[in-house]
Formats: C-alpha cells, sequence, structure tokens
C-alpha cells in the first residue's frame, strides 16, 4: 500500500468509526431517561412516597429528599 493510501485509509476509518460517537446526545438522554421512567416502576405514587417523593418522576421540580433518615419505611 503506498504511503497516501494508508493515509487516506486512516482518514476515511476515522471518520466512519467516530461518527457514531455523536449518536447519544443529550436530547436523546432525554428521551430514553422518560420512556424509561414512565415505565418503571417509578410512575406509580406508592413507590415514589416510599422514596420520599411527592411529584410524578417526569415533573422537573422533583428532587430527592436530602435527609437520609427521613424516607425509610417503618
Amino acid at each position: 500500500m503506498s504511503r497516501l493510501t494508508s493515509k487516506l485509509f486512516g482518514v476515511v476509518s476515522a471518520a466512519v468509526l467516530g461518527a457514531p460517537a455523536f449518536a447519544y446526545e443529550m436530547p436523546t438522554h432525554r428521551v430514553l431517561s422518560e420512556q424509561a421512567a414512565a415505565k418503571s416502576r417509578l410512575s406509580q405514587p406508592d413507590v415514589l412516597a416510599d422514596l420520599g417523593l411527592t411529584k410524578p418522576i417526569t415533573d422537573p421540580t422533583q428532587t430527592f429528599p436530602i435527609d437520609y433518615g427521613s424516607c425509610r419505611r417503618k
């Protein structure tokens, strides 16, 4: 293989193999996470209450409580 062919092969390979890394962007992550949360047990109010959460898991204002001991089952 000539030196030019080797360099061209290297550049094309890097472009082709590096492209899929950009497919997993933040919007994709958001959609996948929202769908997973909606289908999980986290969409059930009793499970959320056991975790100390008062709003639906899809509510962007929902946060986890800071006090580690206040949400344990009795």
